[in-house]
This record gives C-alpha cells, sequence and structure tokens, in this order.
C-alpha cells in the first residue's frame, strides 16, 4: 500500500513540474533584435553586444521599420513590452513609434550615458502595456531629433503571469533600471519548477528500478 502510494505521489509530481514550467513559459516571450525583418534592409545597422559571441544589437532605427511576429502559441492577452537598450545622445526631441497589432504609442527613452555606447551601462524600458494576439506584428521605427538608440532584446511580459524581468547579459548597471537576470522561459520560479521536475524523475525512476528488482 505503501509503495502504491509513493508512486501516485512520485507521478503527481512529475505532471504538476512539467505543467508549472509549461504554463511559466507561456507568460513571456524574449525576441533577439537581429531576429526581426527590416525594411529597409540594406539600411539596418547591427553590432556585437559582446565582443566575440554571437548576439547582436539592432540600430538605425531612424532609417528603417523593424518588424517582430507574435509567435502562435503565445496566448492572446495584456503583455508589458520592455526593449533592452542603450542609447549615448539626449533624446529630448525623439521617441521611439512602437505599434502592437493595430495599436501604436510613442515611447521617449533615457540616454544610459553622454556620448557613451557602452553595454556595460544598458537599461530596460518599460515601452507601455498592450492587448496582444498571436500573429500580432511589433513594429519599431525612431522619428525626431537624435533619434539614435542601440536594441538587444524585446520581452513580451503576461499581465496576468505578474512581474517578470528582461534577460540580462551580466549588466549589474540595469539593477537601477529594474532589470535582473531572466531567461527566455520566464523568471526565477521556473527554475523551481524545473528542479522539482528532475527530483520527481530521479524518484520515478529509481522507484521503476527497485519494483522492477523486487519482482525478479
Amino acid at each position: 500500500m505503501k509503495k502504491k502510494l509513493f508512486s501516485i505521489f512520485v507521478l503527481t509530481m512529475l505532471l504538476l513540474s512539467i505543467s508549472g514550467v509549461a504554463l511559466a513559459a507561456e507568460g513571456s516571450h524574449t525576441f533577439e533584435a537581429e531576429s526581426g525583418t527590416f525594411d529597409p534592409e540594406d539600411q539596418v545597422e547591427r553590432g556585437a553586444v559582446v565582443e566575440g559571441e554571437d548576439n547582436e544589437f539592432i540600430s538605425g532605427f531612424q532609417n528603417i521599420t523593424a518588424s517582430y511576429t507574435v509567435p502562435a502559441e503565445l496566448e492572446a492577452g495584456e503583455y508589458k513590452l520592455s526593449l533592452r537598450y542603450i542609447s549615448g545622445v539626449n533624446p529630448e526631441a525623439a521617441h521611439l513609434k512602437v505599434t502592437v497589432g493595430d495599436a501604436s504609442k510613442e515611447i521617449k527613452w533615457e540616454p544610459t550615458g553622454e556620448g557613451d555606447w557602452d553595454w556595460a551601462n544598458a537599461k530596460v524600458l518599460d515601452a507601455g502595456t498592450w492587448d496582444v494576439n498571436p500573429g500580432d506584428v511589433i513594429t519599431l521605427h525612431t522619428e525626431g531629433t537624435d533619434p539614435y538608440i542601440q536594441i538587444d532584446t524585446l520581452t513580451l511580459t503576461s499581465s496576468a503571469a505578474g512581474e517578470q524581468p528582461v534577460e540580462d547579459e551580466g549588466d549589474e548597471n540595469n539593477e537601477e533600471a529594474g532589470s535582473v537576470d531572466n531567461p527566455e522561459t520566464g523568471d526565477t520560479g521556473v527554475a523551481m519548477y524545473i528542479v522539482l521536475s528532475g527530483l520527481a524523475l530521479v524518484a520515478f525512476t529509481g522507484l521503476f528500478f527497485y519494483r522492477k528488482k523486487a519482482t525478479n
């Protein structure tokens, strides 16, 4: 009887853990800036966020429109859009025009350092809260005087899932901008579910071999 109850407990833990990871993953989605489509393509500007690593930022938004399609697996709902960026100019007379689906907003950003384009000083820009549906297209374009900004990532975070920080790449200064380390699959809560899944899987495997040995 005890063995049967333990088997049920292990299976329940495994299913709950897997479900928890799936739910947490649905709560956010991160786009790498370079993954978008750009019009015109020959005007886009690219560069390395971290020298020697395969990750890029995108700039030149005053000359292009960058587009990102919301994936089909993301549930419809209200989402916060956050952008990880740097800007070495004072953009008082500039704004970022953001469009999600049929809605548009003009977003202001703060410089990350006068004349400084160091990604160690990156900040996270709150680009507003939006009603998002799978298949919606997010577009970015800058307008005004000195509309210069470099963008690394765009993150959609579900309002229903609560506040989730944007992915950081080792920048301790982002703490002031309200961001901390975060994998694409969600927040630190996901790590707990992954650990629980691993423990449940180990326990289930051990139980399987124990029962197999007992029947021999």
